[in-house]
């Protein structure tokens, strides 16, 4: 871990995703002070796989962090599920007092039923304080350029995010529409360790 956040300073990255895959989301908390302690000017974010959307936000909140993002943020089909008022209604109130707080919100997003509006999803979940996160069919699979421009659209750039299948080559496709890119698989050796020379490659792409 410290070693990908050493690179992704290097390299001038945003920020940075904590996520653990294996349902112990408890062992962010340790994780986040580490790399507070190790790169105090580093923005981090956490994603909680595995905790209700509500507690993952207060607990991410209680921690200090930058960021948080909910694979399910409970937006479909521009529908607005009576969940995604909780974290909405923390953050709204948070941000008073740590106005660079962002909510990422995972909308038409791969391994969730097909999202057949995806861009009146991305107007609500904007609606609703968070950050519309979309990506490909699946992890690593790059995006519907029209499914981006349609998001976009509605949104704007600003408020538009994309997790999955974004590489250098690829990355200069989804700038003019997508603000924030959440990257892993494109910037990686392996699962858990970073590629240095293919993120310095995605950050040259991008800017």
């Amino acid at each position: 871990m410290l070693d990908n956040a050493a690179m992704a300073v290097e390299a001038g990255v945003a920020g940075v995703f904590l996520i653990q895959h294996g349902g112990l989301d408890h062992l962010l908390n340790d994780a986040f002070s580490l790399l507070r302690q190790k790169f105090p000017m580093l923005r981090v974010g956490v994603n909680r796989l595995s905790t209700d959307p509500e507690v993952a936000v207060r607990q991410d909140m209680a921690i200090g962090a930058n960021f948080s993002w909910l694979d399910s943020c409970g937006i479909h089909s521009g529908v607005v599920h009576p969940t995604a008022w909780a974290p909405s209604n923390l953050v709204k109130a948070y941000q008073n007092n740590c106005p660079e707080y962002r909510l990422f919100g995972s909308v038409a997003f791969k391994y969730q039923p097909i999202d057949i509006r995806p861009d009146m999803s991305a107007r609500m979940a904007v609606e609703c304080g968070f950050i519309p996160t979309t990506s490909g069919s699946a992890t690593g699979v790059a995006a519907d350029i029209e499914k981006i421009c349609d998001m976009c659209a509605v949104v704007g750039r600003d408020q538009l995010a994309l997790a999955s299948g974004i590489t250098a080559e690829n990355a200069p496709v989804y700038v003019p529409y997508v603000q924030h890119l959440l990257v892993s698989t494109g910037i990686s050796k392996s699962f858990h360790q970073f590629d240095a020379e293919k993120l310095k490659a995605l950050m040259k792409a991008i800017t």
